[in-house]
């Protein structure tokens, strides 16, 4: 949540339109069962425990081959 302005703005200077928008305190199972996929990655549990560590904010976003874009730029961006 401390980065989340400039992660915001960044997005909204990629074009990326903002159609949702919610808080959610992720207890540690819920978090281990979003990062069920990578259950036998060894980062698991620190990704858990990062997860549920406090709230976090979740966005819906839009745009034109959203996906790929996204990718790029947060790559680029972190």
């Amino acid at each position: 949540m401390h980065k989340r302005k400039p992660v915001l703005l960044h997005l909204l200077q990629h074009e990326f339109m903002i159609k949702g928008q919610r808080k959610i305190l992720f207890s540690p199972e819920y978090a281990a069962e979003f990062y069920k996929p990578l259950a036998d990655d060894k980062d698991f549990m620190l990704q858990v425990i990062l997860l549920s560590k406090g709230n976090s904010e979740a966005f819906i976003l839009s745009k034109e081959c959203a996906v790929n874009d996204l990718i790029c730029t947060m790559i680029c961006y972190l």
